[in-house]
């Protein structure tokens, strides 16, 4: 509110005289014809004694020839109004029940401010005041109420738990993924004869895989085709593993996240037909991936369309720059591997966020399934017959 202006000068009122012209007023003192000094009698109360006081005697003294216009000013201002601040924030709060803190009273600021109420916030001492004129109070009091009516304070929901740690389990899976690596190297011979055959015993093929061989889909999340192949997807999968491992716990990471791969493995034989080979951990890696925007967009209560759109576009940009470069990458393990990880992660999300985090013994049971679930895997790839 800006300053307030004093009024604007009384233009001096100059009667005029029998001749028609305005008389010239007094020469001596210079003061306007017609405007006389004010008289404390006529301008006391009722009940002022000195109201009731008889008029001066005009022949009683030297004040008889005073003139009436002698000391008084050529001009004649009025004084500027007095504005009575009234703070209007017991009445907000009683209306509203809502005790503000300083940020709310900020808020409280600009609405008035939006509704051209002159106000005044002043946080300056103990206690907070948001002062208003007088006539503007009950206005003042109403646009407030109005604005928290339509703008209701929203709870904000309870993040979803963050489990620490998960790394050491992670690691440990990644150092059995280089030992196996390495032994895969250096293939066993005696007399010139290969006695196993890794990558035939355990790739991802189709035709196999279609004829009821379900656990290549698992040995072929543990082979990789050379060391370049092996450390990316060590390296870019620990990241992702161990996200997830902190979103949901350790053992039911690591199992959502090789769950996931064994999907993916499965849908892409389903999609390709017979004839398709493929091996490598990407499919788990983007697995994590899909199951990690899944449950960032069911995080908290209420499931909006941007709330869950946004985490998987994420993972599909991710997709799109890591997962189909190359001229050996197989994308269809890569995109039926988030797939298989979204819904895994939907799934996780709504149970999370009913039953809270699983407890320890359903953590270590899941840990157990997912490090003896590869281990079951290769020994049927070892008894079973030659494809």
């Amino acid at each position: 509110m800006g300053p307030i202006r004093p009024a604007r000068p009384l233009r001096p009122f100059r009667r005029r005289g029998a001749s028609g012209r305005a008389a010239s007023g007094d020469p001596r003192t210079g003061a306007p014809a017609g405007l006389r000094p004010p008289d404390p009698a006529a301008d006391a109360a009722p009940d002022d004694p000195a109201s009731s006081a008889p008029p001066p005697d005009p022949a009683s003294g030297p004040a008889s020839a005073a003139t009436p216009g002698a000391g008084f000013p050529p001009f004649a201002y009025l004084p500027p109004p007095r504005l009575f601040w009234y703070d209007v924030l017991p009445e907000a709060c009683t209306r509203t029940g809502v005790l503000p803190d300083a940020a709310r009273l900020r808020v409280w600021d600009l609405v008035l401010a939006a509704r051209h109420v002159p106000h005044r916030l002043d946080l300056s001492g103990h206690a907070a005041r948001l002062l208003v004129p007088g006539r503007f109070a009950p206005r003042a009091a109403d646009e407030i109420a109005a604005y928290e009516r339509e703008n209701p304070p929203q709870a904000e929901p309870a993040p979803l738990p963050v489990v620490r740690g998960g790394v050491q389990p992670v690691l440990w899976a990644m150092l059995a993924l280089v030992l196996l690596h390495a032994l895969t190297l250096g293939e066993l011979r005696i007399g010139g004869l290969y006695l196993l055959d890794w990558d035939g015993l355990g790739m991802a093929d189709s035709t196999a895989i279609l004829a009821g061989q379900w656990w290549r889909a698992v040995t072929a999340l543990t082979l990789h085709a050379d060391g370049a192949h092996l450390w990316s997807n060590v390296c870019i999968g620990a990241v992702f593993f161990v996200a997830l491992a902190r979103e949901l716990g350790a053992g039911v990471g690591l199992l959502a996240a090789l769950a996931s791969g064994v999907g993916g493995n499965l849908l892409n034989a389903l999609f390709h037909g017979p004839g398709h080979l493929s091996l490598g951990a990407s499919t788990a890696v983007f697995g994590a991936v899909g199951a990690l925007g899944a449950l960032r967009g069911l995080r908290g209560e209420g499931v909006g369309i941007r709330k869950v759109l946004v985490p998987v576009a994420a993972g599909l940009a991710f997709l799109a720059m890591l997962g189909a470069g190359g001229e050996r990458t197989d994308l269809g393990a890569h995109l039926f591997g988030f797939v298989a990880g979204a819904a895994i992660g939907c799934g996780a999300g709504l149970a999370v966020n009913r039953w809270g985090l699983p407890p320890r013994p359903v953590g270590l049971f899941c840990g157990a399934l997912a490090a003896g679930l590869p281990v079951a895997a290769w020994i049927l790839a070892f008894s079973a017959p030659a494809h």
